[in-house]
């Protein structure tokens, strides 16, 4: 009998190809799934197609500074070549392949040198060929997700280019603060990028003020005179740090919260460095009541390990939930806590901070009451960091403190039948302080 002989990988139907490339692009972690894709495009012509065409898909670039001696000209360089990059995939076509781009500044060294003059040179206006390039991809008809993370010297141009970008989907900005600029629409690209505002379902702005980036937006939009209310009708998940300033809050409220009916997952960042201390004033509350999509209810704390902020996040969940009609659809709530303590860890003393938080009964009372007939699962998750420490080492919060936890503090929630209650947590040996 004649052995079976394999098919050259060069006749494989492209049908069959594409298959192939198709499973190895959404393998976990997405790591691991790039670095097969950089195999794949070395095995054949009709391989290397395709599997290019997955590469570039997300672009995750991240820019970081090195030395600080090197840092401005390694951060040109990485620009420069990001742009001959672009150029080249242009001219083949696969910047119509590009689905997802993200800009990342790693955090610079710890001197008075170089956040804003190294990302000054990087994202000018006028000089910057990495700016060009970023506007050159938004006016691009495939982007759909765009994510800026550690900019201190935002451009105007490029925050309004994405919120303009019509066939963008998701906007997250990160620790970002926009640059104030009299200079607006030099670049080609403006014109063909802002006539229309992008159509998003998803949008994350944490870790900062972002009082200008509204500002420039409501303004840039009244210019336009588009007048929606909201201004992303389609809104399914917004991640909002609580503004510090009322003037953001009362932005934020007229032009993005009133009436959006179709938010299906909020998630709120309580910051302590940007936290005034009062989560939302009751004049703006109004907004949220139509969030009649609404399932989904997040509550991130990143604080010291004190009372004060167990508290402050207390009062954060229940002022919100004060707004009538709210409640009635909210299937899942969840609780997040980045703690830090200057202090070494005391065996069982894990929750001791959060067993004395003085609203854990009204959260209980609430929680379980009528207003709430749909919810079915509340989680609650501790991340507590020592510091100082010899070591960065992890480990978990044990199961029976989380289970006191739960019996004597949260007793209503744990014996619910309609409500899952799950509870994780951990606390980190750490050599610094994490935020």
């Amino acid at each position: 009998m004649d052995a079976i002989q394999p098919i050259p990988l060069l006749e494989l139907p492209q049908e069959i190809v594409e298959l192939i490339i198709e499973y190895v692009a959404i393998l976990k972690p997405v790591a691991e799934a790039r670095t097969s894709l950089q195999a794949c495009s070395l095995v054949s012509r009709s391989f290397s197609y395709w599997a290019r065409q997955q590469l570039w898909r997300i672009i995750v670039f991240p820019l970081h500074s090195g030395t600080i001696k090197a840092a401005h000209v390694f951060i040109n360089k990485r620009a420069n070549k990001f742009i001959r990059t672009l150029q080249k995939i242009q001219d083949k076509g696969f910047i119509s392949n590009i689905h997802s781009l993200h800009l990342v500044f790693e955090d610079p060294p710890q001197t008075p040198y170089t956040p804003k003059i190294l990302q000054h040179r990087c994202l000018n206006p006028e000089t910057s060929p990495l700016q060009m390039a970023l506007l050159q991809l938004l006016a691009s008809a495939t982007l759909r997700t765009f994510t800026l993370s550690n900019v201190t010297g935002l451009s105007a141009e490029i925050v309004i280019a994405a919120f303009f970008s019509k066939n963008l989907q998701e906007i997250t900005i990160h620790r970002s603060v926009m640059r104030i600029e009299r200079r607006f629409g030099g670049s080609p690209f403006i014109p063909k990028i802002t006539g229309e505002l992008a159509n998003l379902t998803r949008l994350e702005i944490t870790g900062g003020y972002y009082f200008e980036i509204l500002y420039m937006l409501v303004k840039r939009a009244e210019k336009l005179r588009i007048q929606p209310s909201p201004l992303f009708p389609n809104l399914q998940t917004l991640v909002l740090s609580v503004p510090g300033h009322e003037d953001a809050m009362i932005m934020l409220c007229e032009n993005i919260l009133n009436f959006a009916s179709n938010l299906q997952s909020v998630e709120f960042e309580i910051h302590h460095a940007y936290f005034r201390g009062q989560f939302v004033s009751y004049d703006y509350l109004e907004s949220f009541s139509h969030m009649d999509s609404l399932f989904t209810f997040r509550l991130r704390t990143i604080a010291p390990s004190t009372v004060k902020w167990v508290e402050s996040s207390q009062r954060a969940l229940l002022n919100f939930f004060t707004v009538r009609n709210l409640a009635k659809y909210v299937r899942t709530i969840e609780l997040h806590y980045q703690f830090s303590e200057w202090r070494t860890h005391t065996e069982g003393d894990s929750l001791g901070t959060f067993d004395q938080g003085e609203y854990w009964e009204a959260v209980d009372r609430l929680l379980t009451s009528e207003v709430f007939i749909h919810l079915e699962l509340v989680k609650i998750s501790i991340s507590i960091r020592y510091y100082p420490s010899i070591h960065n080492k992890t480990y978990p919060i044990p199961p029976e403190e989380l289970d006191d936890f739960a019996e004597f503090t949260l007793p209503r929630i744990n014996k619910a039948s309609h409500i899952r209650l799950e509870l994780n947590g951990e606390f980190i040996f750490s050599r610094e302080q994490a935020f």
